[in-house]
């Protein structure tokens, strides 16, 4: 903290996402290396490189994103 009270740092919430052996390996790796404040989700998701690949992750990525939100 800095002697105003507020931090000095910024609060990083990151969600990855990708199949094994293509991404989802090292995102578990960053999760685990990151510490607090910082989180990272990993997500395993198989499908490929494509749109519809990234549409069936969009419910849970924004559930997700709504509960690391804060109303100003």
């Amino acid at each position: 903290m800095s002697l105003t009270g507020t931090p000095l740092y910024a609060t990083v919430s990151l969600w990855l996402s990708g199949a094994p052996k293509d991404g989802y390996e090292s995102a578990r790796a960053l999760a685990r290396a990151a510490y607090p404040p910082t989180l990272v989700h990993a997500a395993q998701v198989a499908g490929g490189h494509n749109i519809e690949s990234w549409v069936r992750q969009l419910p849970q990525t924004f559930t997700w994103l709504g509960t690391r939100l804060k109303a100003a």
